[in-house]
């Protein structure tokens, strides 16, 4: 949540790199998409879903996004988005890391 002098919450350099995990498939050329989920950021960074989670529950909190759900990583994802703190732009497009991972 930013703060009453406009300040974004402070995060870590794993929550960061969580942001960027969930906010990638913003990067496709798909109309409609949805934030990555819980499964694909642990695979992506080699971690366990369980860390994942808890850097997620950690960052719902920064940014003042209360229950919801699953639709609290959209709600996240757009936060971030709209604030800055992911710029689409820096993004590897999903389907260039696809076809540069196949055989």
């Amino acid at each position: 949540m930013i703060d009453d002098r406009g300040q974004l919450p402070e995060i870590t350099a794993r929550e960061r790199d969580v942001l960027f995990a969930l906010c990638r498939p913003a990067a496709s050329s798909e109309l409609f998409v949805e934030p990555a989920s819980v499964r694909e950021i642990a695979a992506g960074l080699a971690v366990s879903e369980a860390a994942v989670k808890q850097h997620l529950l950690n960052l719902y909190e920064k940014f003042g996004i209360g229950d919801g759900g699953e639709r609290r990583r959209v709600a996240l994802a757009r936060a971030v988005i709209r604030n800055g703190v992911v710029a689409v732009g820096e993004l590897p497009d999903p389907a260039r890391i696809a076809e540069s991972a196949a055989p």
